[in-house]
């Protein structure tokens, strides 16, 4: 909701981005980069040896796919077109699934974790593939409950497992101006750059939100 040339906000509002990044790189950041950041490590505590499981490839998701890079952890991604997963291993994802040819994608997630399932989910289809993220699950995993994109299912998801498996599930809109602070520390520490599917000029605001729509981006 910033499509302006010039903007006074208060200066408690603003972070000082490091010289690593670009200005595109930080304009990326305040909203997919802090939401991704806020799920992972307060509320999931994130650590290596961690398996996390990103629904889409959207911004929340491949940022989240980068966090989890940093921290050593291994990471699953679901998306409904093949060329987007193939896209989603050079930055690292180690299991990819197509939910569109597999429907029933848990199974997928399960069996590619030896029937384990997954520490952290980044659920942002909500009440439409909640059941399905709780199946793959593995027990005392955490959920972060972030969008719902999914749409609304035609009942109501068995959430028995939430407590079967002992697992969190957290809503997760934000994050505060101390996590962006902590978040471009470590981004500034390991080198990580966001994934920028690509940069629009001001002027082309239109085909940027025409280019969102389509949905042919990553990241």
């Amino acid at each position: 909701g910033t499509l302006a040339q010039y903007a006074i906000v208060p200066a408690q509002a603003l972070q000082v981005f490091p010289t690593s990044l670009s200005y595109e790189d930080a304009a990326s950041l305040p909203v997919a980069a802090v939401t991704a950041w806020s799920m992972m490590q307060p509320f999931a505590g994130i650590k290596s040896g961690d398996t996390v499981l990103a629904l889409g490839t959207g911004g929340v998701s491949i940022f989240a796919l980068q966090i989890a890079k940093m921290n050593g952890a291994r990471f699953a991604i679901t998306s409904s077109q093949d060329d987007k997963l193939a896209r989603c291993k050079k930055p690292g994802s180690d299991i990819t699934v197509n939910y569109k040819t597999k429907p029933e994608w848990e199974k997928e997630i399960l069996a590619a974790t030896n029937g384990r399932g997954v520490d952290i989910v980044v659920e942002t289809g909500g009440m439409a593939t909640l059941a399905q993220s709780i199946a793959c699950t593995a027990p005392n995993g955490r959920i972060g409950l972030i969008g719902a994109l999914g749409g609304r299912p035609e009942q109501q998801p068995n959430i028995g497992g939430l407590i079967g498996k002992n697992i969190s599930m957290k809503g997760i809109t934000s994050g505060s101006r101390k996590m962006f602070g902590d978040l471009l520390k470590a981004l500034d520490v390991t080198g990580t750059k966001p994934v920028i599917d690509k940069v629009f000029s001001f002027v082309e605001a239109n085909k940027a939100y025409q280019y969102m729509l389509d949905s042919e981006f990553i990241g």
